[in-house]
């Protein structure tokens, strides 16, 4: 058996390292992390979306279990063509002719196993410029609801070269106060 992290041969039931002090089970969980970091950079280059793309995977007990990309789905209908002045992405997903990534993460879970319930989404969003989406929430309130009812535990989301996670409560009250803030600007006529 070698390590995880530095490729040491090791000796039977090891726990540390004995070459880079790294313990095994941290050192196993954060190559499992980073191959799901690697498959939503993957599945965002998929994306047809003409505005930006994104790339998820939903992983349960360190596999994973679902992947999923955004796809606009009439594709001459695009949210940047048709978008209203002054309109963010995601504050108005009726807007949007794309199936998001999350939908298809967890249809695509689903299609296999009974349950997605304790799993994590993870998530990672790139403008067409190759910039990191960045935000103050995850998902759309649409996903987000979907995410809570199916069971999701939690978010993980990467903007510029953070990884920040948020417990799916957070999500969804988070995409909610942003549609009730989004509403107050256009109200108090700055949207």
């Amino acid at each position: 058996m070698k390590c995880f992290c530095c490729g040491f041969k090791l000796e039977e039931d090891v726990i540390n390292c004995p070459n880079c002090g790294e313990n095994m089970e941290d050192c196993f969980t954060k190559q499992q992390e980073q191959r799901a970091w690697r498959t939503c950079e993957e599945e965002l280059q998929k994306s047809n979306c003409k505005l930006i793309h994104f790339g998820a995977c939903l992983m349960r007990d360190r596999l994973i279990i679902g992947k999923g990309h955004n796809m606009a789905l009439l594709p001459n209908r695009c949210c940047l063509k048709d978008s209203v002045k002054g309109y963010v992405i995601g504050s108005n997903p009726s807007l949007c002719s794309a199936i998001h990534a999350e939908w298809m993460a967890l249809l695509d879970a689903l299609s296999r196993l009974r349950s997605v319930e304790g799993s994590t989404l993870y998530i990672i969003g790139r403008h067409l410029d190759g910039g990191l989406w960045s935000s103050n929430f995850f998902a759309c309130t649409v996903c987000a609801r979907l995410l809570y009812f199916a069971g999701v535990k939690e978010i993980k989301g990467k903007q510029f070269t953070s990884f920040e996670t948020l417990s799916i409560d957070k999500a969804l009250a988070n995409s909610i106060e942003h549609i009730i803030l989004t509403i107050k600007k256009e109200e108090a006529g700055e949207g």
